[in-house]
């Protein structure tokens, strides 16, 4: 037997109808949605708090719900709970049921929040010491606003064994999110190390999105990628699996660019820890079968690690940025001259700004040594971010910047869509949690008693992040 799992979110802002794209021309048991990448922040981060869920999530369920309820086999399993899954569930729910699908068993995971629970987490004798300089949290003296550990597929396979068509998780290790229903699918035990290393390969290549096709990688214009597809894992009992992608989009799959995403963003190769196998992709095989079909077979697992990864925050005070285009002729030295004229207006006004940047975007300041800006250049964009402890003094450099272009030298003008706003200046801390402290939890309900259950609403998706 085989699995088909597909993924339709590589990271938070992907192509908001890609999902239902999917489901329509291809038919998959599982469709997944990876939002969360780097570390774990407030959600709502400027002056107004957020949701605690992913915002993009409930307008994809929206989506979705025709196929929810004309296909029975599809099955959903996603991060975008973030720092909330319980909210996420509701939201999800109060749409569902006011689509006809209200008896459709949805299941929140929690427990990956352990911000209230770091006292006690220290009293047992866990450090939370940092995972690179070794500094136990105790010595860091600043309050932590963010707390969680990755969590992996265990709990998810348990909310798909008990009968969840939805499954909402907080943040976990991108290939739980494969691992899970292959586990389930094929009835996995959780010490059969080798099934599970080829899951979490199929996993972390699904959650690289289209870059499994083409995209953000070389050669990118010798691919279609206006209409670029998603990746579709088909995943054998033995673990191993195929790579392929939806049908009648733009992109390939090829050896190339599979070997490209399965050593991105892992580290070590040879210890690729998920949180419920240990993978040695150093014998892994990647053969190209056909047109957009590449097997990946032949990865070697290990006993997964004793610890969850987990990721805590401290705040060091506020952050903003601007930007403003610059032309002319002089567009250089007006934009440089435009930073200092701003920066020293927020002197006068009696702030001096812990720590500021000043950029100019298309003189090669983005990457820097790479080259120098051509000698005929007429425009470039102004950058400036500003971080202090005093959110006043982060507020007035970002007024004195939206005043250049009225009090400054010609030429300058907003960027379109471009708004500064404050936000909290936050430091990731990576630490570690041994797992027999951490009880992830699956509350497993209806959609219809998910609904009625909390004020959560469709409308409650603010921004995230």
């Amino acid at each position: 037997m085989t699995v088909r799992i597909a993924n339709a979110a590589g990271a938070a802002g992907d192509q908001p109808d890609s999902a239902r794209r999917l489901v329509e021309h291809e038919e998959v048991d599982y469709l997944t949605l990876r939002y969360l990448n780097g570390p774990p922040r407030p959600v709502g981060g400027g002056t107004r708090p957020g949701p605690g869920h992913v915002p993009d999530f409930p307008a994809v369920v929206r989506t979705l719900c025709p196929a929810f309820y004309l296909q029975g086999q599809l099955k959903l399993v996603t991060d975008a709970g973030a720092t909330d899954p319980r909210a996420c569930a509701e939201v999800a729910s109060r749409i569902l049921s006011r689509h006809g699908s209200d008896r459709l068993p949805v299941a929140a995971v929690v427990g990956g929040n352990i911000l209230d629970s770091l006292e006690e987490l220290l009293r047992l004798g866990c450090p939370l010491a940092h995972a690179r300089t070794g500094q136990p949290l105790h010595e860091l003296h600043r309050p932590i606003v963010t707390a969680h550990v990755h969590l992996g597929a265990n709990p998810i396979a348990a909310a798909l064994a008990a009968g969840a068509r939805l499954v909402i998780t907080g943040w976990v290790a991108p290939a739980a999110l494969a691992i899970g229903p292959a586990a389930v699918e094929h009835g996995w035990d959780w010490d059969n190390w080798a099934c599970l290393a080829g899951a979490a390969v199929a996993g972390h290549l699904l959650g690289r999105g289209t870059h499994v096709a083409g995209a953000g990688q070389a050669g990118w214009e010798d691919v279609e990628l206006a209409s670029v597809g998603y990746p579709i894992a088909e995943i054998d009992g033995d673990g191993q699996a195929t790579i392929t992608k939806e049908g009648r989009t733009g992109g390939a799959v090829t050896r190339e660019t599979v070997v490209q995403q399965l050593v991105s963003a892992i580290g070590d190769p040879a210890h690729y820890e998920t949180p419920d196998v240990g993978v040695d992709l150093t014998t892994v095989d990647v053969e190209q079968r056909g047109p957009d079909c590449v097997r990946v077979h032949g990865s070697a697992g290990h006993p997964a690690p004793p610890c969850y990864d987990a990721s805590l925050a401290y705040q060091v005070g506020y952050a903003a940025a601007a930007q403003l285009l610059v032309w002319g002729t002089d567009c250089l030295a007006k934009a440089k001259a435009s930073a200092t004229m701003a920066l020293d207006r927020v002197r006068q006004a009696g702030f001096e700004l812990e720590r500021t940047y000043v950029g100019l975007l298309g003189t090669g300041d983005a990457v820097p040594g790479v080259g120098k800006p051509p000698e005929d250049l007429r425009e470039v964009v102004l950058y400036v971010a500003a971080q202090d402890p005093r959110r006043e003094a982060v507020a007035r450099f970002l007024d004195e910047m939206a005043s250049l272009p009225a009090s400054g030298p010609p030429g300058l003008a907003p960027c379109t869509g471009v708004t500064g706003r404050v936000r909290p200046a936050l430091v990731h801390w990576p630490t570690r949690v041994p797992k027999e402290l951490i009880e992830p939890t699956v509350i497993l309900r209806s959609a219809g008693e998910w609904a009625a259950d909390g004020p959560a609403s469709e409308d409650a998706a603010q921004e995230y992040g």
